[in-house]
């Protein structure tokens, strides 16, 4: 037992051994050290940065170069700069930057080398700026596209900091995504003036424009479907060159903007709206700033009643309950008639109206009344009658009366002679219906 305890420690002190053997190798390996060496050559194309290596060390250098910004503070996260690589030739290496260089302001520039292992930086130098070079704009692709697309640009004299850089197509901006001093990414921006716009790079003021305009593509409808539809049904609408932002479109049908839910550069599916009062329908997109009708009309499929409950109207406004299709949602958009009389909507829904009798069918609550009538649905100009008729069965209070049993009742003579003007002082049995 004591002497494993032993064998434990003993191999925990060895381990710890073989960690600072390791850890005073790399102390001992020399890694390099270098020295910003002052800005010359300064005038309106820009800057020399120089720089002095002071130790190679052993470590093999993969990149180096300068960086360099209005903040004291900077690596390659945060500024300009200008990346080398191969071997360095001397004991000093220089660079003529003609770009990112604002007129009158200061900067603050460092060399730095980076090795596997390490990323060293020199001494801050700064100096006043007397400006740079243009941008040069050597192609962008693709050259033509659609609001949000990406494009990309190559050129000379950008700016590793994208907030330096200015794109623009036609008169506007757009946003940018990545930058270095060569390419640029960028989103296309709205555009609903102009299918043909210049792209322009600008670099701290400093500005250059492409030889080749981009050209905005045009967006088209191929082919709607469904083409008969009843409200709320989802139509998908074909074509290219959409927008593929629900903020980017928008959707008309005859006027009324329907509801999109999902967009993409291809297709577009869109709920058919009930503010809707007419069969035949237009469909118009605006897309990404431009209004295509599409070449085919949806319309609407006719209500049909498939049955309705009670069968027979036993009272005045009694409630009836229709079922079947394609009825609209909102009541006002519907319209009963009970053998021509209209009748109040209560409730509706794409299946299912209810309705109040209209005063017309029992116009008297003294009258009563036996007649089967016809009910009729009119949605979006299109009307259809129930297979059956609806039983109309009213008996009022007076027919009630004069058809009930007759029973005998005593009445006091007086009260009936009064009624006559006779005053007598006998009872007699009246019959009376009740």
């Amino acid at each position: 037992m004591m002497n494993s305890k032993y064998k434990y420690i003993w191999l925990i002190a060895l381990f710890s051994l073989l960690i600072q053997c390791k850890k005073d190798e790399i102390n001992n390996r020399a890694y390099p050290k270098l020295k910003t060496l002052p800005v010359t050559e300064i005038s309106a194309e820009g800057a020399r940065f120089n720089a002095e290596i002071l130790n190679k060390g052993d470590f093999e250098i993969i990149n180096y170069g300068f960086v360099w910004n209005l903040i004291y503070e900077q690596d390659l996260e945060n500024a300009n700069r200008v990346i080398l690589s191969g071997s360095i030739p001397s004991e000093r290496f220089t660079e003529k930057v003609e770009t990112s260089l604002q007129v009158g302001r200061q900067y603050f520039v460092r060399a730095f080398i980076q090795t596997e292992e390490y990323m060293v930086y020199g001494t801050v130098v700064s100096f006043i700026s007397l400006g740079s070079k243009a941008p040069e704009v050597n192609s962008f692709s693709p050259t033509a596209g659609t609001w949000g697309d990406t494009i990309n640009i190559s050129g000379t004299n950008f700016s590793y900091i994208k907030e330096n850089i200015k794109v623009e197509f036609g008169e506007l901006e757009a946003d940018i995504i990545s930058s270095t001093d060569s390419t640029i990414s960028v989103i296309v921006p709205a555009n609903n003036l102009e299918d043909l716009v210049s792209l322009k790079v600008s670099v701290l003021g400093n500005s250059s424009e492409a030889n080749m305009k981009f050209s905005y593509l045009i967006p088209s409808i191929h082919s709607v479907s469904p083409l008969q539809i009843t409200f709320g049904d989802t139509i998908t609408l074909s074509g290219e060159n959409f927008g593929d932002s629900l903020l980017w479109n928008a959707v008309f049908i005859s006027n009324t903007e329907a509801e999109i839910t999902f967009v993409s550069k291809t297709e577009i599916k869109f709920i058919m709206p009930a503010e809707l009062t007419n069969r035949s329908h237009t469909i118009v997109l605006n897309s990404l700033g431009k209004q295509i009708e599409a070449s085919e009309q949806l319309t609407l499929k006719p209500p049909v009643i498939a049955s309705f409950s009670p069968l027979k109207a036993t009272e005045p406004n009694q409630l009836i309950t229709v079922f079947g299709e394609n009825f609209n949602p909102i009541m006002d958009f519907n319209s009963i008639r009970v053998n021509g009389a209209v009748a109040s909507i209560t409730y509706a829904d794409p299946n299912t109206i209810r309705f109040e009798l209209p005063d017309a069918i029992i116009p008297e609550y003294y009258v009563s009344v036996f007649d089967t009538l016809d009910l009729e649905i009119t949605i979006a100009e299109q009307s259809s009658f129930s297979a059956e008729q609806l039983e109309i069965y009213w008996h009022s209070a007076w027919t009630k009366k004069m058809i009930s049993p007759v029973r005998v009742v005593l009445v006091p003579l007086h009260l009936l002679l009064m009624a006559t003007g006779i005053l007598e002082q006998e009872e007699h049995k009246i019959p009376m219906s009740c």
